[in-house]
């Protein structure tokens, strides 16, 4: 195992380990409870917060585009496939253990199992990506940019979709909505955003015709609504409904819809995300369901059981519903009547981050170069050149080759591929020919190893490293044929 492979499992273990560590911590309401009020509290607050993975892909994007040309496309629209390619077999691998889950572990672990490729980003870094894909998948280089187009218009399409609907639901939603101005509806409103640890209460509550159902709407927290319905309800249903609404608001879960909404998006081309936003959407409710009743006895949950069947739900857009859907009413109705002890999910959790984190990187597009690296003119008078063979780690040597011609021919016959991902491709065997020479601009290396070649002109700073990707490995056995050594290396 490379240095770096065990450098990246130590990272994987680190991040996963508080991942496991904060959806235990938040699913064990013994475990807040020992730690005080205030620790109480925090179990209302989101794990993740569900923007991180959008907000770094949109500055990504930017910053990429910013630098035109080809190259950038390409790795923007490798980037974003790899990345939404990763997120797909996660839910392919989530989606049908779903129902085992949901009988193993608590409806907050459940949930928070959605947010988890949230965590894909810190892959971004070459360091912690293996030292070279497992599987790469060749496009031609003309249409990259073909597909960055069709990529790009169904994702504007997609989200654009997603968001104007969401807008004009709300704006249907509340038209003619009127604040709610009963003292004791708002006294009691007051006393459960205090109970969710909001210390200022403002969160506005109106009262909508066009409402079917008690829902919230809004991202924003000046814009969020809690919507009544213009219908009677008890200070019991009330006082259940106020705490089902803020703990939607309180964990964010409306951010939630909309990075399922952002992932769709991006990838808008895989069913599987398309269902598992459903499914997300039905264990955030499993999820308030069970904060909403921790702790309650029989006849409060089935006062919330007759809530759940009288309330016909409408929860389009990014908004939280107490009854969205008919075909997830049995499981909440189970787990509301018939509570059973379940795991938090912390370990499920963890294990699951630490092999996201594991497999990401491992497949990644790549387009064929026509044109590879400028090589060295040995008819040119005095250009020779310069030779350093590391044949294993830690061991290393200057050499001469033999047959200069022959050793630039057999580099030149690569078939090259550029990788549309950053790989560090240290190697698993240790061994690398470095090649310097004097170009007219000024020295330039090319570093050939087993499944890559650099070519990198140290004459520009700027510039930098250009990566290659070999379709087949270095032949070792050739190249060392050419050699001979000259000196131990200092």
């Amino acid at each position: 195992m490379t240095p770096g492979a065990l450098l990246r499992g130590f990272f994987a273990l680190l991040i996963a380990g508080a991942a496991a560590w904060a959806v235990a911590a938040n699913g064990d309401p013994e475990l807040q409870l020992a730690d005080g009020d205030a620790a109480a509290r925090r179990r209302y607050e989101p794990l993740v917060f569900p923007m991180i993975l959008p907000l770094l892909c949109l500055l990504l994007a930017v910053i990429l585009l910013l630098r035109a040309g080809a190259d950038m496309a390409g790795r923007l629209l490798g980037t974003f496939f790899i990345l939404f390619l990763e997120i797909g077999l996660y839910d392919a691998l989530l989606l049908p253990a779903l129902p085992l889950l949901r009988r193993r572990i608590r409806a907050r672990g459940c949930a928070a199992l959605w947010l988890l490729p949230n965590f894909l980003y810190v892959t971004w870094n070459a360091a912690l990506l293996p030292d070279r894909p497992s599987l790469v998948l060749p496009v031609p280089r003309q249409i990259f940019p073909v597909l960055l187009l069709v990529w790009g218009v169904g994702f504007a399409a997609v989200l654009l979709w997603r968001i104007c609907g969401h807008l004009r639901f709300r704006r249907q939603l509340l038209r003619g909505a009127v604040p709610v101005t009963d003292p004791d509806t708002l006294s009691r409103w007051e006393a459960a955003q205090l109970a969710v640890g909001l210390k200022k209460p403002k969160l506005r509550l109106v009262r909508a015709p066009a409402a079917a159902s008690p829902l919230s709407v809004g991202l924003f927290r000046p814009g969020v609504r809690a919507v009544l319905p213009d219908r009677t309800y008890t200070p019991e249903e009330l006082e259940l409904i106020f705490l089902h609404e803020l703990v939607h608001i309180r964990r964010g879960d409306c951010w939630t819809k909309f990075f399922l909404t952002f992932c769709i998006a991006m990838c808008w081309f895989n069913p599987l995300l398309w269902l598992a936003m459903r499914r997300c959407a039905e264990d955030l409710e499993l999820a308030c369901d069970e904060l909403v009743l921790d702790g309650a006895d029989d006849v409060r949950r089935r006062r919330y059981a007759e809530l759940l069947l009288r309330t016909a739900g409408d929860g389009r857009g990014f908004t939280t519903c107490l009854s969205a859907s008919a075909s997830a009413l049995r499981y909440r109705l189970q787990a509301v009547l018939r509570p059973v002890s379940r795991r938090t999910g912390g370990v499920v959790a963890g294990a699951l981050v630490f092999l996201l984190l594991l497999g990401a990187g491992h497949v990644s597009l790549a387009y064929k170069e026509t044109d590879g690296p400028v090589l060295p003119d040995l008819r040119e008078p005095g250009q020779t050149l310069h030779l350093y063979y590391q044949k294993s780690v830690g061991g290393a040597s200057f050499y001469n080759c033999t047959d200069p011609a022959a050793l630039l021919g057999y580099i030149e016959s690569r078939e090259l591929y550029t990788l549309t991902r950053l790989y560090s491709d240290s190697g698993d065997d240790g061994k690398s020919l470095t090649l310097t020479w004097s170009a007219p601009e000024g020295t330039v290396g090319l570093t050939l190893r087993t499944h890559s070649l650099s070519w990198t002109p140290l004459y520009d700073t700027d510039r930098g490293r250009i990566w290659y990707f070999f379709s087949e490995p270095t032949d070792w056995a050739y190249v060392e044929s050419l050699l001979t050594r000259e000196t131990d290396g200092a």
